[in-house]
């Protein structure tokens, strides 16, 4: 009997094998990052060896705030909040926020950050509580380093039990302007800590930003434009480093810090015209805008400016103060007062 129907028997059956692993491990579409990290996990032990993709440096998840109370109304109160403060920091630029709905798999549940934070490729973890006490509903919350495991900031919000509704958007509103302004600094220290040794322009983007919220001074004030510079140059079509180097020079025409303000107002100008140009819907580009439109004179301009930075990111901290101070500029310091009083911006008024 001839060989070569066997052979021809055994390379058909090697090509209908090759294919049925070739459809068995092909990508699943547009799979979720967590998806594919879950699936990872769950395969750990048959392959080991697989490396871990590192997380993004602004990357979180906000576990739902645990309820240490028999009261059904605070339970909606916690997953209320967990929610919109889920919602509110995915408004931060180049954030990796994990959505609600995968938060809540762990609800319940006795949590390990690190584990959270390798299971979800996330380096941030907030979690917290509710709790009653008497007619008082406290909220704690704390923000962890998934890396290392250490506590970065914590804090306790306390309100009258009978203005839950009330107190629902003013305590997440307070955490998210919170939490913004301490992701930036964790991530500015994760960064210098780390030394990276070829940094790219998403690195000096993120130190830049991390040095602009720091208590304002000339030496951070310039460390944080010498930081935009370098990430414009690696990258001539970034957006944040645009804002950055506008807001910074304004900044400085506004506070008489300019050596060269005509010079400093027209490259803010240029450098947000083209920004707004290529991201239109940039909260912190509408209020870089709003200074330097009030260092012009053009007030009138300067509100909406703010305006539409705060619709954008109605917890955009520095766009709600800044408003407020505009307002009292045009002469209606009623108005202004709500906007002023939500400042949370740590050393500096802009």
């Amino acid at each position: 009997m001839s060989s070569q129907p066997v052979v021809i028997a055994v390379s058909v059956f090697a090509v209908v094998g090759i294919g049925f692993l070739t459809w068995w491990e092909w990508p699943l579409g547009n799979s979720s990052k967590v998806s594919v990290q879950a699936t990872a996990v769950a395969n750990s032990q048959i392959a080991p060896a697989i490396a871990e993709t590192p997380a993004p440096r602004l990357s979180i998840v906000v576990l739902t705030l645990a309820n240490l109370s028999n009261d059904s109304d605070q339970e909606y109160f916690a997953d209320g909040i967990t929610d919109d403060l889920t919602t509110d920091l995915s408004r931060i630029s180049d954030s990796f926020v994990i959505a609600h709905n995968t938060a809540l798999t762990y609800k319940g549940k006795p949590v390990d950050a690190k584990q959270v934070g390798r299971e979800l490729g996330v380096r941030y973890v907030l979690e917290g509580s509710v709790r009653r006490a008497g007619d008082q509903v406290q909220v704690n919350a704390q923000l962890i380093d998934a890396v290392s495991g250490a506590h970065l900031w914590a804090d306790r919000f306390d309100t009258n039990r009978r203005n839950l509704p009330e107190a629902h958007n003013e305590i997440t509103g307070r955490l998210a302007r919170t939490l913004h302004l301490e992701l930036r600094e964790a991530v500015g220290r994760r960064i210098e800590q780390e030394k990276v040794v070829d940094p790219d322009a998403r690195d000096f983007e993120m130190r830049g930003w991390a040095l602009f919220y720091r208590p304002f001074s000339v030496a951070n004030r310039r460390e944080a434009q010498r930081a935009f510079e370098q990430a414009l140059e690696i990258d001539p079509r970034s957006v944040d480093a645009r804002i950055g180097i506008a807001l910074v020079l304004a900044n400085n025409v506004s506070d008489g810090w300019s050596s060269s303000v005509e010079q400093d107002k027209a490259r803010a100008e240029q450098l947000l015209l083209e920004a707004l140009e290529r991201d239109a819907n940039r909260s912190m580009a509408h209020y870089a805008m709003g200074m330097l439109r009030r260092v012009q004179n053009r007030l009138a301009e300067s509100r909406i400016e703010f305006e539409t930075a705060i619709a954008l990111d109605r917890n955009n901290p520095r766009a709600l103060f800044q408003l407020g101070l505009t307002l009292s500029y045009l002469g209606q310091p009623g108005p202004a007062i709500p906007y002023i009083e939500t400042r949370t911006v740590r050393g500096g008024r802009s």
